[in-house]
């Protein structure tokens, strides 16, 4: 699985990002959050929908087969990092994020929602000091870890389980 996960976040990378618009529900087969159970859209419709951190773990999710929390009842903020974090914790799946661990490939690294304006993170940890992410500065790209940024985990054998 690890393979496959590798392989669909090497497709994603260079897709722009593309900040959510409180107008429209995060729940549908549509970007930036892509949250919709089902196949996963063509690289051009990604491309033109663009995504945001919470949108590239539902593509890694729909091409891994993995339910997104919330899409299947098209809730309003399906698939949105406040709702997988929510999800998550209720799994018993989240843990304190500790930067001197090297964790597996694939881990998710979370930062929980705080406001409008720190609406908070999602990012694949990849090894040591590196992770994938959608970022505004970077669009969907390699990344360093910022230490006290992050404060929860997921594992992959978590978050990956369907």
């Amino acid at each position: 699985m690890i393979d496959q996960f590798r392989s669909l976040i090497l497709q994603f990378l260079g897709i722009p990002y593309r900040f959510w618009d409180p107008s429209v529900s995060c729940a549908g087969d549509h970007g930036p959050f892509w949250a919709f159970n089902g196949p996963l859209p063509s690289q051009e419709q990604v491309e033109k929908g663009q995504m945001n951190c919470a949108g590239l773990l539902n593509l890694v999710c729909r091409g891994l087969g993995v339910p997104i929390p919330g899409a299947d009842a098209q809730y309003y903020y399906a698939g949105g990092t406040k709702v997988w974090i929510d999800y998550l914790k209720d799994k018993g799946m989240l843990h304190p994020f500790k930067p001197w661990i090297v964790y597996p490939e694939g881990t998710l690294l979370l930062r929980d929602y705080k406001s409008e304006d720190d609406q908070g993170h999602i990012a694949f940890y990849m090894g040591p000091n590196s992770i994938v992410h959608s970022w505004p500065e970077g669009g969907t790209c390699f990344g360093t870890i910022q230490p006290h940024y992050y404060e929860f985990i997921c594992l992959p054998d978590g978050w990956i389980s369907k």
